[in-house]
């Protein structure tokens, strides 16, 4: 239903959201899951004047799990591993954000994608690359053993423990807006 009216929808899903940093008083604990399941992040404001790049952070003391960093070009980008990858799996925006942006990572462990989400546009790969989002591994599960304390240093940050929809994040993009 959402899907047709998305030019109507206008707010920030309350459903499974684990995290709001607006007038949160308590950190929160968070087991990065892709095992059928999924998760949604989304960064607002703030996305320029990160330290070193940094907007959120959910990495256990080994370095796994997930980062999202402004690049040097002014892309987002989320980075993540578990404990059986060497590398993280990194992926970006289509093009470059401003301070005042909202960016969304949509990670779905059912369908093993990461679709990325600009200030309510799906980002469809431009011109740059055949595709917006990325796959994820089919093995990849619990990316952390434990549940860790996210760090945050974009203006606002939500968590929701689901799979967000597209239509969900474009309505949720129009309210942080205001």
């Amino acid at each position: 239903e959402n899907l047709w009216r998305q030019d109507a929808l206008k707010e920030i899903p309350p459903h499974k959201l684990l995290y709001d940093s607006a007038g949160a008083t308590h950190p929160v604990l968070f087991t990065p899951d892709l095992g059928d399941q999924g998760f949604t992040i989304t960064c607002a404001g703030g996305l320029a004047a990160a330290p070193n790049g940094l907007l959120w952070s959910a990495l256990d003391e080994q370095g796994n799990g997930i980062v999202l960093k402004r690049t040097a070009g002014g892309l987002i980008r989320a980075e993540f591993k578990d404990r059986t990858m060497r590398e993280p799996i990194k992926v970006e925006a289509d093009a470059p954000v401003q301070n005042d942006s909202a960016v969304t990572f949509i990670f779905d462990g059912a369908a093993n994608w990461v679709y990325v989400v600009v200030d309510g546009v799906l980002c469809d790969g431009g011109e740059a690359r055949q595709f917006g989002g990325s796959p994820i591994p089919f093995q990849m599960g619990k990316l952390t053993d434990a549940p860790v304390v996210p760090v945050g240093r974009a203006a606002r940050v939500l968590l929701h423990d689901r799979i967000l929809s597209v239509s969900d994040t474009i309505g949720m993009h129009r309210a942080l807006a205001e």
